[in-house]
């Protein structure tokens, strides 16, 4: 979310509700669906097979959030993402904190410094 930082300790649940809401409603209603999904903080981390699939998906996603009546969930009017995403090899493996698959390497790294010099509603 642009400005998270901003949003007041009594606003989380709306934002958990409304933005992360929509962000699942996008995964769930994609196709192809992400290898890997989850949610860092303010920010989300997504893994696809192919570059088209992904694309297509932050697209939507974007879409999705420019539609969404932010007032009335109770965020500012103008709440908005900004969707980083880099294309390279990454290296699969079990993450043995979260017990679950995860995705590794310097591209993972990468992608999660590009979101935050994207500008608002972009991606």
């Amino acid at each position: 979310m642009v400005e998270f930082r901003q949003l007041t300790e009594t606003k989380a649940p709306s934002f958990l509700a409304h933005l992360l809401g929509q962000t699942v409603r996008v995964i769930r209603e994609s196709d192809p669906k992400p290898v890997v999904w989850n949610t860092w903080g303010d920010g989300l981390f997504l893994v696809f097979d192919g570059v088209e699939g992904a694309s297509r998906f932050a697209l939507r996603l974007r879409d999705a959030m420019l539609r969404y009546d932010w007032a009335h969930a109770g965020l500012p009017k103008d709440t908005s993402i900004r969707i980083g995403m880099h294309t390279g090899p990454v290296f699969p493996g079990e993450d043995p904190i979260i017990e679950r698959p995860n995705f590794f390497g310097a591209h993972v790294n990468r992608a999660a410094r590009i979101k935050p010099v994207t500008a608002g509603g972009a991606v």
